[in-house]
């Protein structure tokens, strides 16, 4: 039994020792994780899960069938959402959705407790962006995660879309064209899935997240609302200071080689395209994306009389730590997207 990693998910594979020859294992689902095999009265058996993360997790046992290289019969083991679905707290289910590379991605997706896709009213959507094809979603701990209830009991979807990101093979070019592909593609077949309404989605990211929400933001308009934290929007600048993965690696160079690229991609370039709101919050401590990102595109955006806010916090680095700031934070972000969703 071998497992590889395929993808957003791990491949399980037989291996006959004497020849080597590998038989991939067929599941229901692309995200899936092998956690263990025991044998039980000589039969032998496949525990797994089809999510990642460590919020919620269901774990699945399934016995071996060697002539058909599959698993059969499988049986939810350990149901760590029995406690959530006994409460008033977000359904979360993970969205599979095809990627712009023709493969299989997901999404962490959470619903309202009361959702019920036949009501004609659909759902306002937060789009998160984080890492991206790492096969694994935020922690609960992540000061993102963290409002995502609250999202939730104001009737808001949330979604932490998997894409073709910084830590993909597929990731040698076009960063932020590639992952604003992928998330329409999410965004269009939770459209057609009757789930949320195509003309209130918003985006919010942090770090590699808040260098594709400012991209998003100046190369799309679909979105009602843009929330910023300390991401990259001067690419230029912040590829040359080369302090993050994205930039200057994910562009393929540097902005002397390639200026006309940087020109087309940077954000703070392109705010002729924006047509909604920018909350852009940094930390005036970040020693890896540097406050001047988002001070350089509220002063732009506001001198070509565009909705900008900066929100700026002197004791925090590159994530949000204080109580008291992440309070001041969520206010600022529930006040805009109040606004956006009307």
């Amino acid at each position: 039994m071998a497992a590889k990693a395929g993808g957003m998910a791990k491949d399980l594979a037989l291996v006959e020792l004497e020849t080597g020859r590998m038989n991939l294992v067929t599941v229901k689902g692309s995200l899936f994780t092998p956690l263990g095999l025991v044998t039980i009265e000589e039969k032998d058996i496949v525990y797994y899960s089809l999510e990642s993360g460590n919020y919620p997790k269901e774990i699945f046992a399934a016995g071996i069938n060697y002539r058909n290289h599959s698993l059969e019969n499988p049986v939810l083991v350990v149901d760590a959402n029995s406690w959530l679905k006994s409460n008033d707290l977000a359904k979360s289910v993970i969205f599979t959705y095809a990627s712009s590379k023709g493969d299989a991605l997901e999404a962490q997706l959470f619903l309202p407790a009361n959702f019920n896709r036949t009501k004609p009213e659909k759902l306002p959507l937060v789009v998160i962006p984080y890492g991206g094809y790492i096969n694994e979603f935020p922690k609960s701990g992540y000061f993102l995660t963290m409002g995502v209830e609250v999202l939730t009991s104001l009737g808001y979807a949330v979604a932490f879309p998997n894409t073709h990101g910084i830590s993909s093979e597929d990731q040698t070019d076009e960063y932020g064209k590639l992952q604003l592909a992928d998330t329409g593609l999410m965004l269009d077949e939770l459209i057609k899935e009757g789930i949320i309404n195509g003309q209130k989605i918003a985006v919010m990211g942090h770090s590699h997240g808040g260098a594709m929400a400012y991209y998003y933001l100046t190369h799309s308009k679909r979105f009602c609302a843009v929330i910023a934290i300390n991401g990259a929007a001067d690419w230029i600048m912040q590829a040359e200071l080369e302090r993050m993965t994205g930039l200057p690696g994910a562009m393929n160079g540097v902005p002397k080689d390639i200026p006309q690229k940087y020109k087309e991609y940077s954000p703070l370039l392109n705010i002729e395209n924006v047509n909604a709101p920018l909350l852009a919050v940094s930390g005036e401590k970040d020693s890896q994306v540097v406050p001047q990102n988002a001070r350089s595109i509220v002063e732009a955006l506001k001198a070509a009389g565009k909705q900008a806010e900066l929100l700026s916090f002197k004791d925090e680095g590159h994530l949000i730590n204080s109580p008291e700031n992440r309070k001041t934070f969520w206010d600022k972000v529930f006040l805009l997207l109040k606004e956006a969703f009307k």
